[in-house]
């Protein structure tokens, strides 16, 4: 009896002192590991992946490298006009649970 009690504090515990809400979708989720632990293990894999193909790597200078370099700018210009007229939304419904079931059967006439 004593283990489920303990079992269920610290389920409750980690559930609810681990949730997000995504800023976009106001929905809220589950994490488990820390933003700092995440650019850790994101680090040290990205060091594994440098020395795994160390050799393989095309120098900044090499016209493809250049190319990849310039095509990734624009995605990321074009990300951040795209999110800097996410503030102008009107649509103050688009974030309600209630609202994508009243409006699926308008998304569904406007794809046919």
């Amino acid at each position: 009896m004593i283990i489920v009690l303990v079992g269920s504090g610290v389920l409750v515990t980690v559930c609810f002192g681990n949730l997000e809400t995504v800023p976009y979708t106001k929905r809220k989720h589950l994490v488990l590991l820390s933003e700092e632990t995440e650019k850790q293990m994101g680090e040290s894999q990205f060091e594994e992946l440098k020395a795994a193909f160390k050799g393989k790597i095309l120098p900044a200078m090499h016209p493809e490298s250049v190319r990849v370099t310039l095509i990734a700018k624009h995605i990321i210009e074009s990300l951040q006009r795209g999110l800097s007229h996410d503030q102008i939304w009107s649509d103050l419904e688009y974030a309600s649970p209630e609202s994508s079931l009243e409006h699926e059967s308008v998304h569904d006439t406007m794809a046919a």
